[in-house]
C-alpha cells in the first residue's frame, strides 16, 4: 500500500498538484485567482433588479399616498370635533350664543352671512400682527375676533393650528403656514380659518341671510355646523380632500363625518356656489350624504 501511495504522490507532483502555488505555472495561478474572485452581477441581472424595484414602487406608492391621506383625514375629523365641542363650551358662558360674525366696531351686521367666505374669518385688525390671546389686548390694537376666533381667547384652540386642515399643502393659502407664526394676520389685516363655521342662513331665496343657528339652544342636534372650505371650481390647492373628492364636516352635536356627493362635485366643478342660495343647496346635499 505504501508503494501505491508514493507512486500516487509522485504522479500528482509531476502534474503540479502537489506543488505550492508560488511554484506552479501561470495557468494554475490564474485559475486559483479566478476561483477566489467574487462573482459580480451582469448588466442584465442589474437591469432585472432595477425593473423589479420600479414595479414594486409603482405598486406601493399609491397605497402609501392613500394611507397618508386617510391619516390626515382622521386628524382633520378630530380637529373638527374639538372645534364643535369648543363652541358647546363657549355658548353657556355667553348667554347661549355661539361665536358671531360682524357687529361693532365691524361695519358688518351681526351674523348676516352674505357670502360663504364670511364664515372663515377668525380675526380682523392691523396687518402683519400676531393675534393677542385676550379680548382686551385685541381691542387695544383695534382688533376684533370673528366666528371661531372667539374660541381663541378662551384657550379652546391652543396655538390656533386646529383652525386649519392638515391636508392642505404648504403652497395653499389655506394652510396654517400662511399665518405663521400662528396666528399672524396678512397685510390686509385678517386671519381666516380653512373651515367654514355655521354657514346656514334663514331664507336666502328671500334675501334673508341671517345666520340660522345663532344659539346653542336653538340648534337641532344633527345639522351641519363646521366644514371644509368650499369654493367654486374644485381647485386642488383650495380643496383639502381633493384626492378623496369629498368634504369633512362637524355637526351641531359635535360628531364629525366625511361626505362625498357626485352631485356636489358636478355643481362645484361647474362654478357653484356664487351666492347663498346655491351654497344652501350644496350644504343640504352634503348634509344628506354624510348621514
Amino acid at each position: 500500500m505504501n508503494g501505491n501511495m508514493l507512486e500516487s504522490a509522485a504522479g500528482a507532483q509531476s502534474r503540479g498538484y502537489g506543488e505550492p502555488a508560488a511554484r506552479r505555472g501561470p495557468s494554475f495561478r490564474l485559475a486559483d485567482a479566478e476561483a477566489r474572485r467574487p462573482q459580480a452581477f451582469t448588466l442584465i441581472e442589474l437591469l432585472v433588479v432595477i425593473a423589479i424595484i420600479a414595479i414594486l414602487a409603482a405598486m406601493l406608492l399609491p397605497a402609501l399616498a392613500n394611507a397618508k391621506e386617510r391619516a390626515k383625514r382622521i386628524q382633520c375629523l378630530s380637529g373638527l370635533r374639538q372645534l364643535a365641542q369648543g363652541c358647546h363650551m363657549y355658548a353657556p358662558e355667553f348667554n347661549d350664543w355661539f361665536p358671531i360674525w360682524g357687529g361693532p366696531p365691524d361695519t358688518h351686521a351681526v351674523n348676516v352671512i352674505n357670502a360663504g367666505h364670511y364664515c372663515r374669518y377668525v380675526w380682523v385688525g392691523p396687518g402683519n400682527t400676531r393675534v393677542p390671546q385676550s379680548f382686551e389686548a385685541s381691542r387695544a390694537i383695534g382688533g376684533q375676533f370673528q366666528n371661531l376666533g372667539y374660541l381663541y381667547p378662551g384657550k379652546y384652540l391652543g396655538e390656533g393650528r386646529i383652525l386649519y386642515c392638515p391636508s392642505y399643502p404648504r403652497s395653499s393659502p389655506l394652510c396654517a403656514d400662511s399665518y405663521a407664526p400662528l396666528l399672524t394676520s396678512w397685510d390686509m389685516g385678517a386671519v381666516r380659518s380653512s373651515y367654514m363655521f355655521n354657514p346656514w342662513v334663514r331664507n336666502p331665496s328671500a334675501g334673508d341671510n341671517l345666520r340660522l343657528f345663532q344659539k346653542l339652544g336653538q340648534s337641532p342636534p344633527t345639522r351641519l355646523f363646521i366644514m371644509d372650505y368650499l369654493e367654486a371650481g374644485m381647485s386642488p390647492n383650495l380643496n383639502a380632500h381633493y384626492r378623496s373628492r369629498g368634504w369633512q364636516m362637524a355637526f351641531t352635536d359635535a360628531s364629525a363625518h366625511f361626505a362625498k356627493s357626485p352631485k356636489v362635485i358636478e355643481l362645484v366643478t361647474g362654478g357653484q356656489p356664487t351666492d347663498m342660495v346655491q351654497m344652501t343647496n350644496i350644504l343640504t346635499l352634503l348634509e344628506r350624504a354624510a348621514r
